[in-house]
């Protein structure tokens, strides 16, 4: 099939998320899909956990859901994915071919978001013949290091996953570190894709309050770096809970882990917040705060993946605090934007200089500018439409214009 440019082609959607939920990658989702024409784009999902009444339609799009097993506990989960290979796969397939044949799609967009979705979409693609995208949210290996996947299974899930996207047309990519590594074992050209915040949300960046009394830190967001946040809280216990005479505050904006994370006196749960709130609690902190793994068991994730709560963190205007490997795929991006102080180390002395270093006004200033060039350059909505368009094949004028964000879950 050739694709006409300036056509957006009816698209089928697969992806490993319940429609409608909440989270990065849903937004992620909604975003594009707000941009696609009527008609044009159709989802199937497989929902992992217990089954629900799902909605027929997502964003105006014809959507149907399949359930697929899943565990907390990754001899169970592998268990669950080992057993789909070998009796639930091809049902499904045909299952989800059959979808895409009654709505006449033209091209997949296969979401590479889980072992149950890189396995579908190697029988999907073989089933339909059609010319497919794919977008790679996480790599393959680190899926089976976190879920603890079986030999067999892991390498079931890597040969589908070399075969899908070495079959591709085109690839999107989660950061330029995973780009480069897809490029390297594919030879693809992947096109990154990364979540930006709708303009009219952007908060220009101000200079610090002036005879404030409190110093506020702000995390929003799903925290996994656990070991990182602690040693964050042992660094402004070892500067008294002051900085430069003013209280430190720390605002936790999400849903605070209930094993493995330090709480404080100093520590302020806000709870889960739609994204408008979170960016107006963001934009009256001083500086916001962005942990990765040090533990070397992470180390393929930290330099691939790419924290779409930067996009947050950046719209709101805020400094922000990178603490994390320096191998880890947001030190690239701070490099070329300044956007905030790096610190590579779990040293409490450390991460209290890191803090004091965002009061000094030159420091500011110069973390303004490259705020300004970020969102810019990168991290805004027409840059991540248009990349969208890209990966399928279609240029911008295929897509719908921005609008206005039309709820409080935007």
């Amino acid at each position: 099939m050739t694709v006409d440019a300036h056509r957006f082609p009816r698209t089928l959607l697969l992806v490993n998320s319940p429609p409608g939920s909440a989270g990065v990658g849903e937004l992620f989702l909604r975003d594009l899909a707000q941009h696609c024409p009527p008609g044009k784009l159709f989802r199937y999902s497989t929902v992992q956990g217990a089954g629900r009444d799902w909605p027929e339609r997502w964003c105006g799009a014809p959507s149907a859901v399949s359930q697929v097993p899943h565990s907390r506990i990754p001899i169970l989960t592998s268990r669950h994915l080992h057993k789909f290979l070998a009796t639930g796969r091809d049902a499904m397939a045909r299952e989800v071919s059959a979808f895409a044949l009654r709505h006449e799609a033209e091209v997949l967009w296969l979401v590479l978001s889980s072992g149950f979705t890189i396995a579908l979409s190697e029988r999907l693609v073989g089933l339909l013949g059609l010319p497919y995208v794919v977008t790679v949210m996480d790599m393959p290996e680190y899926m089976a290091a976190n879920q603890g996947w079986s030999g067999t299974t892991r390498a079931s899930i890597m040969r589908a996953f070399d075969t899908v996207v070495g079959g591709a047309r085109a690839v999107g990519a989660a950061s330029a570190s995973m780009a480069r590594l897809l490029s390297e074992r594919y030879g693809q050209d992947p096109i990154v894709q990364i979540h930006a915040v709708h303009p009219s949300l952007c908060r220009p960046a101000g200079p610090v309050p002036a005879g404030r009394s409190e110093f506020v830190v702000a995390f929003a967001g799903s925290l996994y770096a656990k070991r990182e946040w602690n040693a964050l809280l042992s660094g402004i216990d070892l500067l008294g809970g002051r900085l430069h005479g003013k209280r430190i505050l720390v605002r936790f904006i999400g849903r605070f882990p209930r094993l493995g994370a330090r709480r404080a006196s100093f520590v302020t749960d806000m709870g889960v917040r739609s994204l408008q709130e979170t960016l107006s609690m963001l934009s009256t902190a001083d500086v916001a705060y962005l942990p990765y793994w040090f533990d070397e068991r992470y180390a393929l994730v930290t330099r691939t993946s790419f924290p779409n709560k930067l996009s947050a963190y950046l719209a709101a205007g805020l400094p922000t605090l990178f603490h994390g490997p320096a191998e880890a795929s947001p030190v690239e991006f701070f490099r070329r934007f300044p956007v905030g102080p790096l610190c590579h180390s779990l040293a409490p002395g450390r991460i209290a200089a890191a803090l004091e270093s965002v009061e000094d006004p030159g420091t500011r200033e110069q973390i303004t500018r490259a705020r300004h060039d970020a969102v810019r350059e990168e991290l805004n909505l027409d840059v991540f439409v248009g990349r969208f368009g890209r990966l399928l094949g279609v240029e911008r004028d295929a897509l719908l214009p921005l609008r206005p964000p039309d709820n409080d879950d935007y």
